[in-house]
């Protein structure tokens, strides 16, 4: 439960500032190639995976389910680090 109120408070901060997830402005390399990014294998339900990958495809110009990943392990770890 604590987990599924971290998620909704996430999601709702990533959804108030745009600077996170942002309409693509270049043509990017791909993932695989950079040493920055690694394939991690992670078990999720279909439908909701579903969905949230198809909104994001749609509503952020193409950009992928990892980069939704990254945006919310790395806002869930700046709220979990002490300052």
């Amino acid at each position: 439960m604590i987990l599924f109120l971290l998620l909704q408070l996430v999601v709702h901060e990533i959804s108030c500032t745009a600077s996170i997830i942002t309409p693509k402005e270049r043509t990017l390399t791909g993932k695989r190639s950079d040493p920055d990014w690694k394939q991690r294998s992670v078990l999720l339900k279909n439908d909701s995976f579903e969905q949230a990958r198809d909104l994001v495809r749609r509503k952020y110009n193409g950009r992928d389910f990892s980069e939704l990943r990254q945006a919310l392990l790395d806002q869930w770890l700046h709220t979990e680090m002490p300052s």
